[in-house]
């Protein structure tokens, strides 16, 4: 009901203001009740869901207007693109799979899952460079500009536009002949080419 001026009498006003607070004290205890499926295993509701990945969606889509791509990242040479597979195959492919390497631990553990790279992405480059240089948050995706410089992000952005239709073989040969980099000799590298030394090689007689 509103007063002769069209306004909200005082009683609606009291009404609104009344639930407000109520839905606010709810929030509270929902928060500090603890019944929220925390756990990994336990997929957020369609809703949750939603809101969130349309919040990390714009927010990568906002902050990577800025980001100028290379020519390298469409146009790569074979360095660019060694360099890139030595990286991806590194840093990468637990979490976001590779070709022959379709099933893993840290891909099926973690939740949100991370999207699978094995056949390319159809995101932005910007937005892709953006997403490897400064993670997100509570993904378990980290914020690889932390420990890397863009020189060396870049090639991974360029690798993996191009992995669309890339073999288990094809993959494994540009692994193969990566640079040897601290990446790659502490990491694994799911689907590179390992030669482990002989059991007893080493030791004594």
């Amino acid at each position: 009901m509103t007063s002769d001026q069209g306004r909200p009498t005082l009683k609606t006003l009291g009404t609104i203001l009344a639930l407000v607070v109520l839905a606010l004290v709810a929030g509270v205890i929902f928060v500090y009740s603890g019944v929220y499926p925390i756990g990994a295993d336990v997929p957020h509701s369609h809703f949750v869901n939603r809101v969130l990945h349309t919040v990390s969606d714009r927010a990568v889509e906002h902050h990577a207007r800025g980001v100028e791509v290379p020519p390298t990242v469409a146009n790569p040479d074979s360095a660019t693109l060694l360099q890139g597979a030595g990286q991806y195959a590194a840093m990468c492919s637990g979490c976001h799979l590779a070709p022959g390497y379709e099933r893993g631990p840290l891909h099926d553990g973690l939740y949100p899952r991370p999207p699978r790279f094995t056949h390319g992405t159809d995101m932005p480059p910007a937005e892709f460079f953006w997403e490897t240089k400064h993670g997100i948050k509570d993904t378990g995706m980290p914020a690889w500009g932390k420990t890397h410089s863009d020189a060396e992000l870049w090639p991974i952005v360029a690798f993996v536009e191009h992995m669309h239709g890339m073999t288990p073989a094809q993959y494994r040969a540009l692994v193969a002949r990566a640079p040897k980099d601290m990446d790659m000799s502490e990491l694994p590298m799911p689907g590179a080419v390992f030669s482990p030394q002989k059991a007893g090689e080493g030791g004594g007689s």
